[in-house]
């Protein structure tokens, strides 16, 4: 036996096998969706909400936003994550996951069933060896969903209610889009919980064109003392509706004859507030569907700074959780037990920053080592520059984390060459100390700028680095430094006094404390450097001594 779907084809029926013990009972859901009446009377389905402006607003705000963010396929490993877009997958989910669909159209509908209805359902077809090779979107109501025991779920598609009239699918074949559901087998209608605010909504929308269509003016009846008869009461409404109905007539002047009294009976939209009514049902419903009321229009004129934060809101708190459904089923359905691969919806266009913004935040990612040129110029649709753009920086004052610090543990770590010795030698006539007669203490007052320094790093966040913070409380405890430790600290100030030249270094400077100076303090500030350059030349004249002993 067969069903023929349309744009999918004939698809054979199959017998769902059920391991159930018998007598065991069996749960199963079928959602309605001939409608569900609010106490306007008014029965919301999915066509009858799309009618409601906020209602139409929102779903297409929510599946327009994701369906035109890249869906990347990633490996995972020990390498990190890569993008696979060679994979069949990323074409499915981004080109054409059927012959007459777009990657585009189809995340839409998707989204579009699953914010009307709670759930969305496609067909994935797969190759022999078990890979997808095609998406086939199908219809939520013609779709039943039954769990059989405890881990076996059948998916029945079709317009029968008999075996002949539906094809029945395993969990596998089928992808579905669930928003939150109480069982985890069919997702709530997001309209049966709103069908108040729905129903509300389209009759103050009702109310709205009756009033206009009524002259604009609330209905009243006209009055007289005198006795009429049915024809003459017939032809004064029928005189009076011709002058006083319509758009057109609104504000027109009424003439009274023979004693007649016109008496309003109704309230008018003022009195009813009608406009008030129908902004709170609006935000009713977006608060529903999660949707910032300034996405869809509605609220106060924001400011670039308050609708960027609104921008950023309305992914946090909406659009990451729909993007997490859809990653979350694609990882489940779309990839083999044996493939080490994820999906990741990208919403980094929608989040980035000012221009301004955007390079300083690469700056940082240069300057730190996790970004190089070539990944820079990637970002912002530049070509890359060649092998040389593929170069990563690391400043000079860092080490690889796994280096050990702590004490005078340094000495695996490589310094550069020291500067020549420009300061003058003390007098050949004194007497030069041996190593263990030269006191490596360090000074009180480099002490305290350690101890300076410690606080500001603390405060600020910002200075030094693991290397700089061990040293510093080596200073500031004022332990016995090793003579290697004095020799790196005359390099590191070598190195790092055009630091000085940074703002931020002087306080009342934009930026103060840089952290250039912060890591300075660390290391002794400038009593340090007087004091290591002192005892590197003590140290230099004693070495050459012991040398010459040798």
């Amino acid at each position: 036996m067969a069903l023929t779907i349309p744009f999918i084809g004939s698809i054979e029926f199959r017998k769902f096998t059920s391991t159930v013990p018998v007598g065991q009972p069996t749960t199963g859901g079928l959602q309605i969706y001939t409608g569900i009446v609010s106490d306007t009377g008014q029965a919301i389905t999915p066509t009858v909400a799309l009618s409601c402006t906020t209602v139409n607003a929102c779903v297409q705000a929510i599946a327009t936003e994701i369906a035109k963010l890249p869906w990347s396929v990633l490996s995972r490993g020990d390498g990190g994550r890569r993008v696979r877009d060679e994979h069949p997958v990323h074409r499915l989910l981004n080109v054409a996951p059927n012959e007459q669909m777009t990657g585009l159209a189809w995340r839409e509908l998707m989204l579009t069933s699953a914010c009307l209805t709670g759930n969305a359902y496609s067909l994935i077809e797969r190759t022999p060896d078990g890979r997808p090779s095609a998406l086939h979107f199908l219809r939520p109501d013609l779709m039943e969903v039954q769990r059989i025991g405890t881990g076996e779920v059948a998916y029945m598609y079709g317009g029968g209610r008999d075996e002949q009239g539906r094809a029945v699918f395993s969990s596998n074949e089928i992808f579905h889009l669930m928003w939150m559901s109480p069982d985890g087998l069919l997702g709530y209608s997001p309209l049966s919980f709103a069908r108040q605010a729905i129903g509300l909504s389209i009759a103050a929308e009702a109310f709205g064109a009756s009033y206009w269509r009524n002259a604009s003016r609330p209905s009243g009846v006209l009055s007289t003392d005198r006795e009429l008869s049915p024809e003459a009461v017939q032809r004064m409404r029928e005189s009076w509706e011709a002058r006083m109905r319509g758009v057109q007539s609104a504000g027109a002047i009424a003439v009274l004859e023979g004693g007649l009294k016109y008496q309003q009976i109704s309230l008018s939209p003022q009195d009813s507030q009608w406009l008030e009514g129908r902004a709170f049902q609006r935000e009713e419903i977006c608060a529903m569907f999660r949707v910032p009321p300034s996405v869809i229009g509605l609220g106060q004129k924001q400011s670039y700074a308050s609708a960027e934060q609104a921008n950023r809101e309305w992914v946090t708190n909406c659009l990451s959780s729909w993007a997490a459904r859809l990653e979350a089923e694609a990882r489940r359905k779309l990839f083999r037990s044996d493939e080490m691969l994820d999906t990741e919806i990208s919403f980094d266009a929608m989040l980035r920053a000012d221009l301004m913004t955007r390079y300083r935040g690469f700056s940082i990612a240069r300057q730190f080592g996790f970004m190089s040129v070539n990944e820079i110029r990637a970002e912002i649709g530049r070509n890359a520059i060649g092998p040389d753009g593929d170069v990563f920086l690391q400043p000079a004052n860092m080490v690889p984390a796994s280096t050990p610090y702590g004490g005078d543990n340094f000495a695996d770590i490589t310094e550069p060459d020291l500067l020549p010795d420009e300061v003058e030698t003390e007098p050949s006539e004194e007497r030069s100390l041996t190593l263990e007669e030269i006191d490596l203490r360090p000074s009180e007052a480099m002490a305290g700028n350690a101890r300076r320094g410690l606080e500001l790093r603390k405060e600020f966040g910002r200075g030094g680095t693991a290397v700089g913070v061990a040293r510093a409380r080596d200073i500031a405890n004022r332990t016995r430094l090793s003579p290697d430790t004095v020799k790196r600290m005359v390099s590191y100030f070598a190195r790092h006094e055009v630091d000085k030249q940074a703002s931020g270094w002087k306080q009342g400077e934009e930026g103060y404390p840089s952290a250039g100076m912060v890591a300075w303090l660390l290391w002794g500030g400038d009593s340090g450097r007087a004091w290591a350059d002192s005892k590197s030349r003590q140290i230099d004249r004693a070495r050459g001594e012991d040398d010459g002993n040798d």
